[in-house]
């Protein structure tokens, strides 16, 4: 690839609804600052504005009165970069990020709400409205967009602009077009795709066969820090029982407390850490104090220092209902920790895990299954090292390097 020629002139819209602290979040963010130390132009383009975001560019999300408008629109920007670089010794940025908001909202809530007594269509509208506009000053090579109804209002605000959209589906898609009017606009709109990004094989069959035809598979990346450092000894490992990612429905915290009640008299020793925030948290505080193990779980919300829990545990657990490609997962393989997770759809952990040699895998909802499986990998040191041996594997397949040329190969294919 001949990047004089092509890297630095290409523009990037990345859209999605925040930055706010999840696994497609993430994705975005690091696809953001990639592209830009690459020498691409790369515009970012969020809904709102959370009060818990991902840092772009090594800056935390700008404050309202931060931002900069477009001459003669109500089209606010930040130029990431350019403030990032005022606090480096040295530039890394070839190219460049700005962030532009399609609404400005501090906190608002993710859905397309019904606001002034209008309705979801209609608000679906104006803000389809107001990315067409967008999408119009900045002139983008290529939109890549994420997420549910981003996917359906990045394809229809650009009808017609002669600017090319991939959509990024990282979720079950059963899950992230439920009803008639969702799945008739993945009908209507997702064959107008230049592109379709899927995380795992088995979410192709959802779609229409001209839709299944144009996706791709494309990995998520581990960040770095997981994939250096010094793994530890599992003898030197605390008994330490370890669970990440946000507190809801999905992600079945429930299940695991349940199975950790019905060991933890066969392992007093060990205790069941779940980092993180979300609904459910205090939910999952009273089920503990109604099983009689509060002293023994603990929910400190949202962790910044993830690894050095990882390299501190000695099991992770990972018991959605449904998942892509669970981020959470891939780190604590890459840390050498034995895994369980559930074999949910749409077969994120299938990929990642070979049963019983570098992980292992129980059925969706299985409370019974989770126990033995527990009971099996703490008993029995050797297993639960040979587990952790295995699972470290995958570190090269899941290298930003390998995972970020991908999609770097994609995208071009797309503009070109």
């Amino acid at each position: 690839m001949n990047q004089k020629n092509t890297t630095k002139t290409k523009h990037i819209a990345l859209y999605i609804g925040s930055l706010s602290k999840g696994g497609a979040e993430r994705v975005f963010v690091n696809l953001a600052e990639y592209f830009a130390k690459r020498g691409y132009r790369v515009s970012f383009v969020t809904i709102f504005r959370s009060s818990n975001e991902y840092d772009l560019c090594g800056r935390q999300a700008p404050k309202t009165g931060d931002e900069k408008l477009i001459s003669g629109t109500d089209i606010r920007y930040v130029p990431m970069n350019e403030i990032a670089e005022n606090a480096l010794s040295t530039s890394i940025w070839k190219g460049s990020v700005t962030r532009y908001y399609s609404d400005i909202n501090d906190n608002a809530a993710l859905e397309i709400t019904s606001q002034g007594g209008g309705s979801r269509i209609s608000d679906f509208i104006k803000r389809t409205d107001k990315l067409r506009r967008i999408w119009k000053i900045l002139k983008p090579d290529l939109i890549l967009s994420c997420n549910g109804k981003n996917n359906l209002m990045a394809l229809a605000s650009a009808a017609g602009l002669s600017i090319p959209v991939a959509a990024y589906v990282i979720a079950m898609p059963e899950l992230e077009y439920p009803g008639r009017v969702m799945r008739a606009g993945v009908k209507i709109l997702f064959p107008k795709a230049k592109g379709i990004i899927l995380q795992t094989e088995r979410s192709r069959a959802f779609f229409p066969k001209s839709v299944q035809k144009k996706a791709k598979i494309l990995h998520n990346m581990v960040r770095d820090e997981y994939l250096n450092g010094d793994i530890p000894d599992y003898e030197s490992r605390q008994k330490l029982i370890l669970a990440v990612g946000r507190v809801d429905e999905n992600k079945r915290h429930d299940l695991m407390i349940r199975a950790f009640a019905r060991i933890s008299k066969d392992f007093p020793d060990y205790r069941l850490l779940i980092c993180g925030d979300g609904p459910d948290r205090q939910k999952m505080l009273d089920l503990a104090a109604s099983l009689n193990i509060s002293d023994k779980i603990s929910m400190p919300g949202v962790v910044t220092d993830i690894r050095s829990k990882l390299c501190s545990a000695s099991l992770f657990l990972h018991t959605s209902d449904t998942e892509g490609m669970p981020n959470a997962l891939l780190e604590a393989m890459c840390t050498g920790l034995a895994c369980i997770a559930t074999d949910c759809p749409c077969g994120g952990p299938a990929m990642l895990i070979d049963n019983h040699k570098n992980g292992i895998l129980i059925p969706v909802g299985d409370e019974d299954s989770l126990v033995h499986e527990m009971s099996e990998v703490l008993k029995d040191v050797s297993y639960a090292k040979s587990l952790g041996r295995e699972a470290l594997k995958i570190r090269d397949e899941y290298s930003a390097q390998n995972v970020f040329k991908e999609w770097e190969h994609y995208v071009e294919d797309l503009m070109n």
